[in-house]
């Protein structure tokens, strides 16, 4: 297991994994990384706005998936996202591929 540190914000991770695009995005305030989809979600903040990042491609401790699996499943999910586009939902703004996973925010 490995603990990375990210702006202050420790989680954990079977592997190592380049985490330096989200510095692009501004700072990490909060790491979710105990799920068992295989995705890694962070809290970062620019200025006075906050965003929310949900990536696939690290390894995390308690997915039941290989990371391929869970990115294929991230890619699939923004269709979905699309067709169900609702004021009362959450907009996707981006989605792209990053270094060995697959981002949306």
């Amino acid at each position: 297991m490995i603990t990375k540190i990210i702006d202050g914000v420790a989680f954990e991770l079977k592997e190592e994994f380049d985490f330096a695009f989200l510095s692009e995005y501004g700072k990490v305030f909060a790491v979710f990384d105990q799920q068992d989809s295989g995705y890694l979600c962070f809290g970062v903040q620019a200025d006075h706005k906050k965003l929310f990042l949900k990536m696939a491609g690290a390894a995390t401790v308690r997915s039941s998936v290989s990371t391929g699996a869970a990115i294929a499943r991230l890619q699939s999910t923004v269709s979905i996202y699309e067709d169900l586009r609702h004021p009362s939902l959450i907009h996707i703004i981006e989605n792209k591929e990053i270094d060995n996973g697959y981002l949306i925010r």
